[in-house]
């Protein structure tokens, strides 16, 4: 329920209504609609313009658009401030599906829309839904704001750092040092040391307490199976360059918790990291 807000023009509802526009054919892009309606009472139409027509009607309008976007191009930006101009106020949010990787580099993104890719789309609705109860997080504020404005609520999205530290490092297992060296550095704000372990070298599971490990897939899938074997019932996360929803299958097949992609939020990983440490240490008990 939201009560109220901070940020100037924000909705005042005491119920977020979800309106979800796009392909809804997908796997990745069907579970994350099915996650929404989940979580929101949420209506669907299939384009901009079907939804620009149904609320030309003096419809109430919703307080969250989310666009379902399997491909780069697939919303024009015309389309969008049509309908822009039937809810001013609603806040908009995109899931870029496993096909729109390329679209940064393709093409402009939508104006004052927020994105999020399919794998980190469970994570993200419900810590920005959480902060706008709160009054609080990216979504909430208006579609005008700076990239300095977003930068700092986002910051604010994982919480206070941790004060405490898990039980054995984490061991970070990547091709490259720098990468590694930026996800080392992005654990011990949250409390969680971890230590950078090059791909190329057998990694044993003690003294650790998780692994994060950077592969290629498919090619790296019977890798990863064998580092299962070895490091059951520690958990595991994988790490993959624009992944597929086949790639997060074989990926979770093979042993791994839970598949993350790249380009990789670190304030993320770390949430992940703690949620399943949490997890292993409850089973100990």
């Amino acid at each position: 329920m939201i009560h109220s807000t901070s940020h100037p023009g924000s909705p005042r509802t005491t119920t977020i209504q979800a309106l979800a526009i796009g392909d809804r054919s997908s796997r990745e892009l069907a579970g994350s609609l099915a996650l929404l309606e989940r979580s929101l009472a949420t209506s669907y139409l299939p384009t901009l313009s079907a939804a620009s027509a149904r609320y030309r009607t003096g419809l109430a309008p919703p307080d969250l658009l989310v666009l379902l976007q399997s491909r780069g191009g697939q919303f024009l930006e015309g389309e969008l401030l049509r309908l822009r101009s039937c809810m001013p106020l609603a806040r908009a949010v995109t899931v870029l599906g496993s096909w729109c990787e390329g679209e940064m580099r393709s093409g402009r993104p939508l104006a004052g829309v927020r994105r999020v890719s399919w794998y980190a789309w469970p994570l993200r609705l419900a810590r920005e839904l959480s902060a706008w109860q709160s009054g609080g997080g990216t979504w909430a504020l208006p579609p005008t704001a700076a990239e300095e404005e977003l930068l700092l609520e986002a910051d604010g999205l994982g919480g206070q750092p941790h004060q405490r530290m898990h039980h054995g490092p984490i061991a970070v297992r990547t091709a490259g040092a720098a990468f590694a060296a930026c996800v080392v550095e992005a654990l011990a704000r949250y409390g969680l040391a971890a230590v950078f372990t090059p791909s190329t070298q057998p990694t044993a599971a003690e003294p650790f307490s998780a692994l994060v490990d950077e592969l290629r897939l498919p090619a790296d899938s019977r890798q990863l199976a064998s580092l299962y074997r070895l490091w059951q019932p520690r958990p595991i996360i994988a790490l993959a360059d624009f992944p597929r929803p086949r790639d997060e299958r074989l990926a979770c097949d093979a042993g791994a918790s839970m598949l993350l992609g790249m380009p990789l939020d670190l304030d993320e990983l770390a949430a992940h990291l703690d949620r399943l440490l949490e997890a292993a240490a409850s089973q100990r008990k």
